[in-house]
């Protein structure tokens, strides 16, 4: 009787032994799954910020005034070509839920729909297909004092070894879509910086180069 008992409590034990290595198993196999889809996920995020970017850059070089997409059109400025380049893989950058007016600009909407969604940083090493933000530009409320916030915006491109950031902007109508450069470390350097307020008009804060005028970057997550 004593030896039935002890057979019993052996097959129990390796019954008991057998669920505990299914479980595992079966929760490792939902782990890798899981670990799967979320690279899955991410590999198709970056492919539409590359596709995003290499759209701007055929673009180098158009001054044209509207750009159209479907039965969407875009104005030929900075907002309207950053607004339109992302639109092209089906990504909005305005937060319908954001309050802005006219006046603050569609650069302001942008920035704000960003920094609700915590997506706004000011790393000196951006990342490839992130939006890069300025100040004062230009005199956006036209009083002659350097208090014009979020007057351009601009898409990255790449970015060099020694820090210099290169990116794609619709500078003015005269010019169009540019690629211009920024140093964060060197944001003085004119070698180092595009200018991307003319020093024809006259800026009271004496800063005229992307590195001085640099506002935040937004990064997006597809």
């Amino acid at each position: 009787m004593k030896q039935t008992q002890f057979y019993i409590i052996i097959f129990i034990f390796v019954l008991i032994s057998f669920s505990h290595i299914s479980a595992k198993d079966e929760l490792f196999d939902d782990n890798t799954k899981n670990n799967h889809s979320t690279a899955k996920s991410s590999t198709r995020s970056s492919q539409r910020i590359l596709s995003v970017v290499q759209f701007a850059k055929d673009l180098v070089g158009s001054k044209s005034r509207y750009f159209s997409l479907g039965d969407s059109t875009f104005r030929g400025d900075c907002s309207g070509f950053v607004s339109y380049v992302f639109a092209s893989q089906n990504i909005y950058l305005i937060d319908g839920s954001v309050n802005f007016t006219a006046r603050q600009g569609l650069v302001y909407g942008i920035f704000l729909s960003m920094k609700k969604n915590h997506k706004i940083h000011y790393n000196k090493h951006p990342k490839i297909g992130d939006i890069v933000f300025f100040h004062n530009t230009f005199d956006m409320n036209r009083d002659g004092r350097v208090n014009d916030h979020f007057t351009h915006i601009g898409v990255v491109e790449s970015v060099a070894t020694d820090g210099t950031i290169y990116f794609i902007h619709y500078f003015n109508p005269w010019m169009g879509v540019s690629r211009d450069r920024m140093n964060l470390y060197y944001p003085n350097s004119i070698y180092k910086n595009s200018y991307v307020r003319s020093p024809r008009y006259h800026n009271p804060g004496g800063q005229y180069l992307s590195g001085q005028l640099f506002a935040g970057f937004g990064t997006i997550k597809s």
